[in-house]
This record gives C-alpha cells, sequence and structure tokens, in this order.
C-alpha cells in the first residue's frame, strides 16, 4: 500500500480491479430483503429524502443506538447524517478539501473513509486524505482528535502522532477507537485520552500472523470490536478477515487468501477486495466483498456464507441473490441485526432487512414464536388407524426451540428444531414409536415454501436442512 501514490482518492482504491474488470462468481444469498435507503444513485451532494438525495463515493457508515447512520461521503469531502426515515442532511464538511476544524459546513475534510459513533453520539472519522483522526460531536463541532497531518506510522499523543491513510474505523465499550492505518499497513489504537500506539502490523506489506509487529497487513480497510475486545480485520488486499486479541495477537479468522467467492469455513472460504466488516449481537460478522459486489456473512465458528447479492454488478433491490450492489464498501448493524450497506459505485446507501422476525443464532425460537412456520403433524397407527393434528409453533415450550404435538386422547411427542449444533444448520427431531409412522409438513408462511419429512415406524429421525429454514 506504500506505493498506491496520493491519499485523496482513497475511496476509490478497493475499486482498482473493478476497473480493470472483475472475475464474476456466482451467487447463494437468501433470504434477505435489500432496499435503497437514500441515494439517486448519480453523483451530487444534495440533501433530501431518500433518493432525493445524492451522494458522491460514500465509503464508510456507521449507526448509532438511535438508529441514525453516519456516512463518510468521500469525493463530497463531506460527512453525512440519514435518520431512520431516509432523511439525509449534511452534519459536517464544507465540500471542497481542507483539514479545518470548525462547527458544519466550516469544517472541513479531505478524502474521509471511514467513520465509528462513540459514546454520547460522538462520530470519529477516518481522515484519509488529511492522515487525521477527526471527532464530530453531535451539535457538529470538528475538532482534530489525532494525527499531525504528516504520513507516517509514530506512536504519541493527539497531533504527536501520525498516520498513513487511516481507513476504517471501530469504537470499543471503554471509547478507545481503531483505525485501520491502511498505507501503513497497521492497526492503531487510540485511547479515549488520545495517546496512540500500534495494536498490530510490521508496517510492511505481508500476511503473517503472530503478535504486534510480528505480524502483517496489506491495505487494511475496515474494523469491527467485539464486547471481549478482539478486533476484526478486512484485510483487502490480502483478501481476509483478520482477528487481533485485546493483546494483539493476530491470527486469520476467514479467507485463503487468493482472489474468490468460495463459500466455506476459515481459510476454506475466499473474498475478493473485502472492505468493510460489521458485527451483530450474536457475533456473526458482515462483510462487504467489495470485488464480489456481495455482503457476506463470517458465524462465530467462521462459517462464510453470502448473505446478500447476485455477485453481478448492478442497482436492484431484491431478496437475497435477486438484489445486486456495485462496490460495497462498508456495512453497519444496527441492534435489530439491520445491516446498512454503502453502495460505492451506485452513489447510494443500502438497507438489508432480515424477512423473519428478530431471531438469534441461539434462539432460534423467536422467529417460531413468531408464527413464520407453521408445522403440520400427520401420523399413521398401524392399530388406530390416521390422525392428522395441525398447530402453529406458537407455542413453543424451551429455548431450544421445542414445541409439543399432541392428541391429548391418544399421543404427545416433541418436535425439536435446532440452530445451536451443526454450524447453524436446523434440524428436526421426531420421537421413536415403533407402531407409528410421522410426516411431519413444514410451510414457511412468508414466502409459501412447503417442505415434508418423513419418519418410518420405529426409526428416530435427525432430519438437518440447511435450506429451508431463514436462520438468524
Amino acid at each position: 500500500m506504500r506505493d498506491q501514490g496520493g491519499t485523496g482518492t482513497a475511496g476509490r482504491i478497493w475499486l482498482a480491479t473493478l476497473a480493470l474488470g472483475v472475475v464474476l462468481f456466482p451467487a447463494a444469498a437468501r433470504a434477505q430483503v435489500v432496499t435503497t435507503l437514500a441515494g439517486s444513485g448519480s453523483p451530487g451532494s444534495a440533501d433530501g429524502t431518500g433518493m432525493a438525495a445524492s451522494f458522491n463515493y460514500p465509503t464508510g457508515v456507521a449507526v448509532d443506538g438511535s438508529g441514525n447512520l453516519y456516512v463518510a461521503d468521500t469525493d463530497n469531502h463531506k460527512i453525512r447524517k440519514i435518520t431512520p426515515a431516509g432523511v439525509v442532511t449534511t452534519l459536517a464538511g464544507s465540500g471542497s478539501p481542507g483539514s479545518q476544524d470548525g462547527t458544519g459546513t466550516a469544517a472541513s475534510f479531505n478524502s474521509p473513509y471511514g467513520v465509528a459513533v462513540g459514546a454520547g453520539g460522538n462520530v470519529y472519522v477516518g481522515d484519509t486524505g488529511n492522515n487525521k483522526i477527526r471527532k464530530i460531536t453531535p451539535g457538529g463541532v470538528v475538532t482534530t482528535f489525532a494525527g499531525s497531518g504528516s504520513p507516517g506510522e509514530q506512536d504519541g499523543t493527539g497531533t504527536a502522532a501520525t498516520f498513513y491513510g487511516p481507513a476504517g474505523l471501530a469504537v470499543d465499550d471503554g471509547g478507545n477507537v481503531f483505525v485501520a492505518d491502511a498505507f501503513g499497513n497497521t492497526v492503531r489504537k487510540i485511547t479515549s485520552g488520545g495517546v496512540v500506539t500500534t495494536l498490530a502490523g510490521s508496517g510492511t506489506v505481508g500476511d503473517d500472523d503472530g503478535t504486534g509487529a510480528a505480524a502483517s497487513f496489506n491495505g487494511p480497510a475496515g474494523l469491527a470490536v467485539d464486547t471481549g475486545g478482539n478486533v476484526y480485520v478486512a484485510d483487502a488486499l490480502n483478501n481476509k478477515i483478520r482477528k487481533i486479541t485485546s493483546g494483539g495477537v493476530v491470527t486469520t479468522f476467514a479467507g485463503s487468501g487468493a482472489q474468490g467467492a468460495a463459500e466455506g469455513t476459515g481459510t476454506a472460504a475466499s473474498f475478493f477486495l473485502p472492505s468493510g466488516i460489521a458485527l451483530d449481537a450474536a457475533g456473526n460478522s458482515y462483510v462487504a466483498d467489495v470485488g464480489n459486489s456481495k455482503i457476506r456473512k463470517v458465524t462465530s465458528a467462521g462459517v462464510v456464507s453470502t448473505w446478500a447479492g447476485s455477485g453481478q454488478p448492478g442497482n436492484a433491490d431484491g431478496t437475497g441473490a435477486s438484489a445486486s450492489f456495485a462496490g460495497p464498501s462498508s456495512v453497519a448493524s444496527d441492534t435489530l441485526g439491520t445491516l446498512y450497506v454503502t453502495d460505492l459505485a451506485n452513489n447510494n446507501v443500502r438497507k438489508i432487512l432480515r424477512l423473519a422476525t428478530a431471531c438469534t443464532p441461539d434462539a432460534f425460537t423467536a422467529c417460531l414464536i413468531g408464527s413464520r412456520y407453521r408445522v403440520t403433524s400427520h401420523w399413521r397407527n398401524q392399530y388406530a388407524g390416521s390422525q392428522v393434528n395441525t398447530l402453529s409453533a406458537a407455542t413453543l415450550t424451551d429455548a431450544t426451540a421445542a414445541f409439543w404435538l399432541t392428541n391429548a386422547e391418544i399421543y404427545e411427542y416433541l418436535i425439536r428444531i435446532n440452530t445451536a449444533t451443526d454450524n447453524g444448520r436446523a434440524w428436526i427431531s421426531i420421537p421413536t414409536f415403533t407402531d407409528v409412522e410421522f410426516w411431519i409438513a413444514v410451510q414457511d408462511t412468508v414466502n409459501g415454501q412447503y417442505y415434508e419429512y418423513h419418519s418410518a415406524p420405529g426409526n428416530r429421525t435427525l432430519i438437518y436442512d440447511p435450506y429451508f429454514f431463514v436462520y438468524p
């Protein structure tokens, strides 16, 4: 990354390969609804609501506790704010490149790339072209939080420290700000008091795992931090997702290092210029996979799948793989698990909503309680003849998504659906009766999809179905 040239074009770095012609791969996304929250699709800087507003190469995105979004509008040299209703305003930035502190449009930025929201609603900005970290109060007051403005890798306090192309940011619960120092190939940490240290990275291009300066990165672009203080890095030019513990131990969490779109676990999966990353409350990661024009999901166990996007660059809203993106650069997750994506080449901000009701990987019950899945049991007793029993899954009885199907006069039996094991795949357990044959029919009431499971007499059936159920 040291030889990329001027930092003022940081918003385009991750699309360099797109300009040369991207190798495209088939997608496997399903069941997520993608809509356009704001942006006309044409370059511009107009404030307004929804598609009446415009952006110019939006990169970073962050969300606060009230659902407001903050967008680094890179080529407009502004930080924009979007309300949950899609109303877009300019929080700060004159629109011309500069490094002036001040309030609102009296302040200036130079190709800002990353944004993160900290305590009290303060917004931190990776001001890439200025080699600074800026801070914006909820009232729009902009100050320089750290960085002298000269490119470098010097640790220190406030403006005594230096950065080299700071990109993505993340803020932990203690108020520490983590910086993907893209051209310096390091990950930096800034305390709430402005003390800057290098958490990991040698400063030279590489993909070595290790501790602190023994590890190396290649163009780290996006960051996310979990409640345990672990930092997840979208290591863009290494095509990997890296993990850094609070002690600075770096490992490869997912990605083979080769450009690709393979699903799989850990290094069996592949990415193409991953540039943004976000975490949900359950510890799943979501990756803006720029070169693949997809949003990928990585479970806490490192299982990678496609969350949304066809893999073909486009600007179509839709569900799962029927939607399309063009250079999604950053992603943020709100408290309900809704994702927000800055779709750089489309000059808009997209929203990805789960079809199901609110769920977590350890409580698939939430989807069932919402009656998304209607379960019908058909059973035949060779002595008593056929019986049919139908109920909604709303009568759930425990946290592993178990519920009873009952014929009060004859049988009571347990159907269990669980996603906590087997990499999140759902399974149905049907108990053993020597004289009873079961058919368990499950219908998705949202999309009408229907499937029937069969258990022969005397068999305890454990049915795995990685395709039917819409998971958290």
